[in-house]
């Protein structure tokens, strides 16, 4: 997510990129200030609520219970670690098990462009289909970028040909549909 960020913003130009990382680094610097600031023992926020104690007792705390209140921090936090670390490795599991359905029914993750929106008054708006179909074959050639998309006009024009027969899919169902181009489009 944030190397995607940043080459977008590196994509733009340069200064757009370097606010776009200098913004990504100060949203990290305040989130790790927080989380230090939680009233967790062992981290800062545990050991400012333990001078307040102190402060209001007008005695420092008794060593033994320092320990104590710092090793229940270290629990604390070992106990979040093995909470976060099993969360991912449940969630790594399910995405293979995704994967793994995807694969049964035919399909590719990274096959396919997921089509956005169809311009009305188009030649696209004149044919079966729709905003979210997934586009994965024209003319038998496999799409998964718009470039692709470019390549195969090309193709059509050095043929001179003008049908294009589109792959797609719609709800998990696999369709085809036939667009027409008039000649002229290639001059």
């Amino acid at each position: 997510m944030v190397g995607e960020m940043a080459a977008g913003g590196f994509s733009q130009s340069f200064g757009t990129g370097l606010r776009s990382m200098a913004g990504i680094l100060a949203f990290i610097s305040i989130a790790l200030c927080i989380m230090n600031l939680l009233p967790l023992p062992i981290i800062d926020g545990g050991l400012i609520i333990l001078f307040i104690v102190e402060i209001i007792r007008r005695k420092p705390a008794h060593p033994k219970a320092v320990k104590i209140f710092q090793t229940a921090g270290v629990i604390i936090i070992c106990l979040l670690m093995i909470f976060a670390f099993y969360s991912d490795i449940m969630s790594f599991m399910r995405q293979g098990s995704e994967e793994k359905l995807i694969d049964k029914i035919g399909m590719s993750v990274e096959t396919g462009l997921v089509i956005s929106q169809i311009a009305p008054n188009t030649y696209a708006a004149g044919t079966e289909l729709v905003q979210n179909d997934t586009i994965l074959k024209i003319n038998n050639e496999t799409v998964s970028s718009t470039a692709d998309i470019e390549n195969v006009i090309n193709n059509m024009a050095k043929n001179l040909s003008t049908v294009m027969h589109i792959e797609y899919i719609r709800d998990g169902m696999e369709n085809s549909t036939e667009l027409t181009l008039p000649l002229n489009i290639f001059l």
